[in-house]
């Protein structure tokens, strides 16, 4: 003889009220994430007030060995659209990372050696690239100049 009957499943009224009050708990944290706006206050936008754009240009492509913090270095290509300064005089450049598809920023002292600039295949040292950045050098290709001059 067997039974059809499932046994049922003695669970305190407690644990249920815990169980429920987590899962609450769990949604409003993410509903209260999902829309608490962007705040000047914040942090990030405390850090981000505090940088000065040096030179925000047209956006130059690059490639560099970048090693973040502890972490080994990766070739990483950017096209670098601005080169800023933090309050305590740290520069790094913006673009778009086409290795993470998303715009970052890059310390310069991650970069340990050359930077390759496509447009005219050309390796500098960072502050040469800088340098020539901020003097408005357009690392145009000879093409690039025979196009504009007719």
């Amino acid at each position: 003889m067997t039974s059809d009957k499932v046994p049922k499943l003695a669970v305190n009224p407690l644990t249920w009220l815990l169980i429920v009050t987590l899962w609450v708990g769990l949604l409003l944290i993410l509903w209260r994430r999902r829309r608490a706006p962007a705040s000047d206050d914040s942090s990030y936008g405390l850090w981000q007030r505090d940088q000065e754009a040096l030179w925000p240009g047209r956006p130059v492509p690059v490639v560099f060995y970048y090693a973040a913090y502890v972490q080994e270095s990766e070739r990483r290509k950017v096209n670098v659209h601005s080169v800023q300064v933090s309050a305590m005089g740290e520069r790094s450049v913006v673009g778009f990372c086409h290795d993470s598809h998303e715009d970052q920023i890059f310390k310069l002292s991650g970069v340990p050696g050359l930077v390759l600039v496509e447009r005219n295949r050309e390796e500098l040292p960072v502050n040469d690239m800088l340098e020539r950045m901020m003097a408005d050098y357009t690392f145009s290709t000879e093409s690039d100049v025979d196009d504009a001059s007719g």
